[in-house]
């Protein structure tokens, strides 16, 4: 069952914006208890009581801005396969005059990790979200714990996991008192439990979202380190073959007043031949920790689900790898490729790149330019599609990896389609997940060149690697001249 939506609601106003941040989280519990006062007097109402269904229809459309259909909340199957929790969330928030500086969404995880980046960053953004170990939940924050075994963590913490938050009304010495929506079919008020520190417990637990709060320095999570190294301009890629540089391309992109380093990973398989015409493959990446370069997102020590460079290499085509640099939140954030013309610049530069290094003689003939993307990566791949440029006839085909986020995603993506027959749209995203509605209404319309399927893998992170090679050997080039 695909999500049933109307014509767009424009979210409802929210309160005017509070004098302070104290009084912002005063309304939060405010709000909070309000509504779980609604839902509880004089007797407990649940979901499927037909007097709540306009209650629930206001926290789709005004909290999280979700569009839905009035009949789909009186569907046993609906509500089952869409939790209304996070719609809820949102709603509390912009009650209480959070205004912009919440993320608001029908999914926690999204404002969990905008949280986490708020916090990440050191922004001005007063949501921040810690681990649990880090900070003591307070009046006004949320918790959150992982949901339905989906093992989120703070730091592996990704879109489409499934995740549930709570908001604290009350802390006690060795509890905290929780509100929540979807629980129990209600809005229901709970006691969870503190550690001897007064702490929440992991595994269960692994955030809390706090407001204004500092809280200690940021670590970054296991693996990677903090600051990037500094990447010597030309790199053997050692477990690929071939050769890996990277370009310093300035896309212009400007999170929180601080320039987003400019870096285009640029690989070239070991039997490329440039008798012949050589394609593009421009890959967009999703939300990534700030201290996540090209050098380390695509390094398969690192993490072998994004190996793509050895994919690119096993799959015998002659195609060069392009993976520029975006924001953190790289579905907002591409600064140059978002305006007319920014993918006739970027690819002109690449193109510059390739042969100043010699990886590309003068006259050689190109391919035709394939974007593909992961995760938060499929709006920035969308906006490059639509944008007017020179070279969109080129762009033979689109490829999306469980990116299909975004609510209009199936009217766009058609569009695209049908304005240009010649091209091919593939997606390929985890079914019965965030992103199954939005792919399963598009395969839904049956628009001849495009071709969408669930994953054989239910490993959001492990999409890209599993279809790769596949679609870099059935893809058909066409040759384009390069300018």
């Amino acid at each position: 069952m695909s999500l049933n939506v109307i014509h767009e609601v424009p979210a409802a106003a929210a309160a005017a914006p509070p004098a302070s941040l104290h009084q912002l989280r005063n309304n939060i519990v405010r709000v909070a208890l309000q509504e779980h006062a609604r839902w509880n007097q004089p007797v407990p109402l649940k979901e499927r009581d037909p007097r709540v269904r306009d209650i629930l229809l206001d926290y789709w459309r005004s909290g999280a801005g979700v569009p839905i259909n009035p009949q789909s909340l009186a569907s046993v199957e609906f509500q089952q396969r869409y939790p209304w929790s996070a719609a809820f969330i949102s709603w509390v928030m912009r009650r209480a005059g959070a205004g912009p500086a919440f993320a608001y969404s029908a999914a926690h995880a999204n404002y969990i990790l905008a949280a986490r980046q708020n916090r990440l960053s050191g922004g001005s953004n007063p949501f921040r979200a810690f681990r649990v170990r880090e900070v003591r939940p307070a009046v006004g924050d949320l918790v959150c714990k992982s949901r339905d075994g989906s093992g989120a963590t703070y730091d592996n913490l990704r879109p489409g996991m499934k995740t549930h938050c709570d908001i604290v009304v009350g802390v006690g010495p060795r509890s905290v008192t929780v509100i929540g929506g979807n629980v129990e079919d209600s809005v229901t008020r709970r006691t969870v439990p503190l550690t001897a520190t007064g702490h929440l417990a992991p595994p269960e637990y692994f955030a809390v979202i706090k407001l204004g709060g500092r809280g200690p320095a940021s670590p970054a999570p296991a693996g990677p380190p903090s600051v990037p190294q500094p990447v010597p301009p030309v790199i053997p890629a050692s477990t690929s073959g071939g050769t890996t540089f990277y370009e310093p391309i300035d896309l212009g992109i400007v999170v929180d007043g601080t320039r987003v380093r400019a870096q285009t990973g640029i690989f070239v398989p070991p039997a490329l031949r440039t008798d012949r015409p050589v394609s593009l493959v421009v890959y967009f990446h999703g939300i990534r920790n700030p201290a996540i370069t090209v050098d380390q997102y695509w390094n398969a020590a690192r993490d072998r689900r994004f190996a793509l460079r050895e994919e690119l290499t096993a799959s015998g085509k002659n195609a060069i790898l392009v993976v520029p640099l975006l924001g953190p939140r790289s579905q907002m954030q591409i600064g140059d490729l978002a305006r007319p013309g920014g993918l006739d610049r970027y690819i002109g530069r690449v193109l510059a790149a390739l042969r100043r290094r010699g990886r590309l003689p003068p006259g050689a003939r190109l391919g035709s330019v394939t974007l593909a993307a992961h995760s938060g990566g499929g709006l920035a791949m969308r906006t490059v599609a639509l944008a007017s440029n020179a070279i969109a006839p080129r762009v033979r085909a689109c490829w999306g990896f469980d990116c299909t986020y975004n609510r209009d995603d199936f009217q766009a993506w058609p569009a695209w389609a049908r304005r240009q027959p010649q091209s091919r749209l593939v997606l390929r995203y985890i079914a019965n997940s965030q992103t199954a509605p939005q792919a399963e209404r598009i395969r839904a319309l049956r628009v001849p060149n495009i071709d969408v399927q669930p994953s054989p893998s239910r490993d959001h992170g492990a999409i890209p690697r599993v279809h790769f090679r596949e679609l870099l050997q059935r893809a058909a080039y066409i040759p384009v001249r390069a300018s």
